[in-house]
């Protein structure tokens, strides 16, 4: 039978294996903290990772087909979510689980059913950014753990907008929770310090980060934002959001290095009889013969 966590305890899994996991984690916890040690025979490793349980909104209703949406009712007629018997929910995460939510929630007054917990972290095969792509493989270890506990959400790291240098995260849930209060949202991105500088070509000086929740329709919203870098990976929360479809945006910025001033030149007169020059040098000194002035 199936049982929510009891309420403030941490759980934490150690996996011990014969070769190094590579890319990204993502999934249903609640401020993670991971570690990864090398075994030191060929590529073995041991990754811990703790976290609290993260509480879920569900959705479990039953609506009359006579309020469907034109486009809902074309896209469960149209496209593979229909089956013969019924209608095959897409899961958490993925495009068409953004698609066919968003179509639900007006349905069903943007209001979850009820409220689960759950422990649960898997790995990710595809990454859709190729900068992203691109320092995941070049690092060649475990990248990061993106986790949420919205209804639906993106699956892997967050995409990377070169022009504003962003990191965008997107999320869609109830606006409402069961009981009716307004739903808060939570997003926790643990990233590994290497890919983190390979993605803004970053030196290894230390790095801060801005992080903004915005609304559907650019409004930028107040949360509660954190930033810390510690052991190899970059840690970044936001809290207290709220839904239906907010973008959460992560900047991380690095002072650039003092640039060391030019040596400053001075000017000297020398006379030699009733000659006289001007040197100019760093530390200009009269030629042989001549005396300063």
């Amino acid at each position: 039978m199936a049982e929510n966590f009891p309420a403030d305890y941490r759980f934490g899994l150690t996996l011990r294996l014969g070769q190094k996991v590579t890319g990204w984690f993502h999934g249903r916890i609640y401020q993670p903290v991971i570690n990864v040690k090398s075994l030191g025979t060929n590529g073995a490793e041991e990754i811990t990772i703790e976290a609290l349980p993260v509480v879920v909104p569900t959705l479990q209703e039953k609506v009359s087909t006579s309020i469907l949406t034109p486009d809902l009712r074309n896209y469960l007629t149209t496209t593979q979510v229909a089956n013969g018997f019924g209608y095959v929910m897409p899961e958490s995460s993925g495009p068409d689980s953004f698609t066919h939510a968003k179509m639900w929630l007006p349905l069903v007054k943007d209001k979850a059913t009820t409220s689960l917990t759950y422990w649960s972290v898997r790995t990710l095969i595809q990454l859709n950014d190729p900068i992203i792509q691109k320092c995941t493989n070049a690092d060649g270890a475990l990248s990061g753990v993106v986790t949420t506990n919205s209804l639906v959400y993106n699956a892997g790291p967050p995409d990377f907008d070169n022009d504003t240098q962003n990191l965008n995260y997107k999320v869609l849930s109830t606006h409402f929770n069961a009981d009716g209060t307004v739903a808060k949202g939570t997003y926790d991105l643990i990233l590994s310090s290497s890919v983190a500088r390979c993605i803004y070509g970053f030196s290894n000086a230390p790095v801060s980060a801005k992080i903004s929740i915005l609304s559907a329709d650019g409004t930028t919203q107040v949360a509660t934002t954190t930033f810390n870098e510690r052991n190899g990976w970059m840690y970044l929360v936001a809290r207290g959001f709220t839904f239906s479809s907010p973008t959460v945006r992560v900047k991380l910025i690095q002072e650039a290095a003092p640039v060391a001033a030019a040596p400053k030149k001075t000017t000297i007169t020398c006379i030699k009889g009733k000659s006289s020059k001007k040197f100019s040098a760093v530390n200009p000194a009269c030629p042989s013969g001549w005396k300063k002035k």
